[in-house]
């Protein structure tokens, strides 16, 4: 499976010319219009606000989004690979538990 467009309407602000690597999302309280949005590939509910790299300023431009998994975007394709590799392991709370011994596919 490709996912070659998860960001459409950053890519629509790309395309004017503009460098963009958030979508435009102006609801995080950035007065900016310049500087809206959320960074998708921050935005992941795996270790959301872990470690550096991200940033909780609205206007940076490494914004992880008000919560894990806040944009629509993010949501979807969690959604979309969860459907295609269900979590097969026997704790689910639990990162690093083992799959169990008949578990096929991704791991």
């Amino acid at each position: 499976h490709l996912m070659l467009i998860t960001n459409p309407d950053g890519r629509k602000k790309a395309e004017e010319g503009t460098f963009w690597r958030k979508n435009t999302n102006n609801k995080n309280g950035c007065s900016n219009s310049q500087k809206i949005g959320v960074d998708l590939n921050r935005n992941f509910a795996y270790k959301w606000k872990c470690c550096s790299g991200s940033s909780s300023d609205a206007c940076a431009s490494t914004y992880r989004g008000s919560s894990a998994a806040s944009e629509p975007e993010i949501q979807a394709l969690q959604n979309y690979v969860a459907d295609i590799f269900p979590d097969q392991r026997q704790n689910d709370n639990n990162l690093n538990s083992p799959t169990n011994k008949h578990a096929t596919g991704i791991a």
